[in-house]
């Protein structure tokens, strides 16, 4: 009856406009980590209604609900519906010749979240909803509304002066929210490429369905009648197009149809290869860490062997940035320049996980830093060390091992993160006679890989003994329910090692969800794992399924006690899982309050002025394992020769390094617990457990 019905799902939950400000009576706000995930969320369903020609044209808070059910932020309230319902509603009386409060020039937005062009003239591009998304985020950061951030006469946002971030993400929203729609990014592809390579612990597929981060798309009504034609927009969408009323009803149709075209979308990151086919030569040491501009300028000027401006430039970056250890091993190898030098390489997961990358170089660099401050060095020669990343993926690591392999000057390679990665190259370094020490590669598997290869780190069968005996003997608990994923060698084999051992204590694991199962659900997994009895939660997760745990922290909501491996070491547990994860174990190789005044945790304070985690210690041992054997036999045999023999045993961190026969270190494992303090309002504390 010329009627205008629209018909939506209804999306349980609160919405971030009040889920802020409940936080700002408590004093707090949305965590920089918060807002990256809520970001590679939301950056994917932009991208795909985009491509289908659709523009939401009012992303704020108050349109963007933290479902109940999952915990996942749903975009709903499309502003483009607001608009063309307008409009049909006009054309409709037009037609009929009948009065109308509907306006053919309605222009849909919210001030401080719009653009504007959108503002004004009512045109919108798919940055238009970029910068929504962009004002949505930092205002989730501070606390504080869009005109309090934004000056009207610079036409500047000013909102960096309220919250401390990560300074790529700062760049990152500020080219979301440039004034001219020109100068922002184009694609929300584009700026999720930017963030997973700051963020790569967030990088990762996922699929995204109607009823996941997309309000089922409203459908509207007119009469009886229904039609179903797409149609894509080429052209930015002038409000007061005067186009018949069916060609308006069709790109609502095609919003309507949205939900249809999630089920089978994936979305996927590729980056980019850094490693060529030509030899690795010491030279080729890009900036693989973004930096200052100094430090930027210091890297070419090295590679172009300009070694007394590259030392000056990467000098007065690490003036500013201590912290920076690809700056600091950059400039120690400018300074050896031509000289001979003994050479060794460390394999980086830069481009997958930033953190554990810049963690395990600080380990090398400080050992580097300190055998070239000696008096005598290496029998007199200081030490180069060559960086590569290998994306910590496995094709990528053998193509890398390979090249290192070709370079006669590299000595040893430490490396690599994952245990998948180190497994594949292993094979590699074995055929080639090259030595690997890996200070992260837990898996029991790397045990077997051959004379050349080797590890400071504890191995899995450790770590999950001492977890199940936590259980058992601590807590006085027995079944367990276990989270893994069976595509992660790492995970597999500590899932494994826990299982076993809770086994022989007395004990059952009741069950076990992998989380590369497709339709896994951590809400349905705890309420199954409750119901065959579990006492205890066993997140035996790796670097990739890092979401899915914290996914299984928050659903959990300190019902059930929680352990988990050394992968769960990370500051996303302490700032995304908060109150949910508190009392967490976690089994580690090392930590700095164990033993506060040890020489090494001393010279780290000194040195990064902060404190540094396990994959740095363990790194570091790993750097000194190569230096004191190449120091005793320089050479790729005398290096594997003298770490294989009985009686060698250098001071690492905290204990001698030492190798049994399959190359393993057997040291002891800590464990830490999740308490309130530090900056983060949590931290992982040292507990005792023998």
């Amino acid at each position: 009856k010329g009627r205008l019905f629209i018909a939506q799902d209804f999306v349980k939950g609160a919405n971030y406009w009040d889920l802020l400000q409940k936080r700002l009576t408590q004093g707090n706000v949305f965590s920089e980590l918060e807002v990256v995930q809520f970001l590679f969320s939301l950056l994917p369903v932009l991208e795909h209604i985009h491509s289908q020609g659709v523009i939401h044209r009012d992303i704020s808070p108050d349109n963007i609900i933290l479902r109940e059910i999952d915990n996942k932020p749903v975009l709903i309230d499309f502003g483009s519906i607001k608009q063309i319902s307008a409009e049909v509603e006009y054309q409709l009386a037009k037609e009929s010749g009948q009065p109308s409060s509907a306006s053919s020039n309605t222009i849909v937005g919210k001030t401080g979240y719009s653009p504007n062009e959108q503002l004004r003239s009512g045109q919108v591009y798919p940055c238009s909803d970029l910068y929504g998304l962009g004002a949505t985020a930092i205002v989730l950061l501070t606390g504080k509304e869009p005109r309090d951030l934004f000056d009207p006469y610079d036409l500047d946002w000013n909102w960096q002066k309220f919250v401390r971030v990560n300074p790529q993400l700062a760049r990152i929203i500020d080219k979301m929210l440039a004034v001219l729609p020109k100068d922002r990014f184009q694609t929300a592809t584009e700026i999720i490429e930017q963030l997973q390579l700051v963020y790569p612990q967030f990088a990762k597929t996922q699929q995204f369905q109607s009823n996941y981060n997309l309000q089922t798309a409203p459908t509207i009504v007119t009469g009886n009648s229904s039609q179903t034609r797409q149609n894509n927009y080429t052209q930015p969408i002038q409000p007061n197009s005067q186009k018949s009323f069916s060609k308006f009803l069709y790109p609502l149709i095609a919003i309507a149809l949205l939900g249809g075209a999630f089920t089978a979308w994936q979305v996927g990151f590729k980056p980019e290869t850094v490693v060529e086919e030509e030899t690795i030569s010491p030279n080729q040491t890009a900036a693989l860490i973004a930096g200052s501009e100094e430090k930027e300028a210091g890297i070419k000027a090295y590679q172009a062997g300009k070694y007394n401006e590259a030392i000056s430039l990467l000098e007065k970056s690490l003036a500013n940035k201590r912290n920076d250890p690809e700056a600091l091993v950059t400039l120690h190898n400018a300074r050896i320049g031509n000289d001979k030098a003994y050479t060794i390489a460390i394999s980086l997961p830069i481009s997958a996980d930033l953190n554990a990358a810049e963690e395990m170089l600080r380990g090398v660099a400080q050992a580097q830093k300190e055998i070239n401050d000696s008096t005598g060095k290496i029998n007199g020669f200081p030490l180069k060390v060559l960086m590569i990343n290998d994306k910590n993926d496995p094709d990528e690591a053998v193509k890398v091992a390979k090249q290192l392999a070709k370079n006669k000057e590299v000595m040893g390679v430490i490396g690599h993160l994952s245990s998948g990665v180190s497994l594949k190259a292993a094979d590699v370094y074995e055929a080639e006679k090259l030595v690997m020490i890996s200070p992260t590669s837990t898996s029991v598997k790397l045990s077997d890989k051959g004379d050349y290869v080797f590890r400071t780190v504890p191995s899995d069968e450790l770590a999950g003994a001492v977890l199940a005996r936590y259980l058992f003997r601590q807590l006085k608990l027995k079944k367990a329910v276990v989270f893994f994923n069976s595509e992660s060698n790492y995970s597999e084999s500590l899932k494994n090692a826990f299982s076993k051992d809770l086994l022989r204590e007395g004990g059952d694991v009741v069950w076990e969800f992998d989380f590369a199962k497709p339709n896994y659900s951590p809400a349905n997994a705890l309420k199954k794992a409750k119901e065959l009895g579990a006492e205890i939660i066993m997140l035996a997760d790796n670097t990739a399924t890092l979401n899915e745990a914290l996914q299984v922290i928050q659903v959990n909501d300190g019902d059930l006690p929680l352990l988990g491996g050394d992968s769960l070491y990370k500051p996303q547990i302490l700032e995304i899982g908060r109150k949910d994860a508190l009392d967490m174990v976690v089994a580690i190789p090392w930590h700095i309050q164990a033993n506060p005044n040890a020489r090494f945790n001393r010279a780290a304070d000194n040195l990064w002025q902060a404190r540094v985690g396990w994959r740095t210690a363990m790194s570091y041992d790993a750097a000194i394992a190569l230096i004191r054997a190449l120091a005793i036999s320089p050479s790729r045999e005398g290096v594997k020769e003298v770490l294989n023999s009985d009686d060698f045993a250098p001071a690492g961190a905290e204990r001698n390094i030492k190798f049994d026969k399959n190359g393993d270190r057997n040291q002891k494992i800590q464990l830490v617990q999740i308490k309130p303090g530090s900056s983060l309002g949590y931290q992982f504390v040292p507990i005792e457990f023998n």
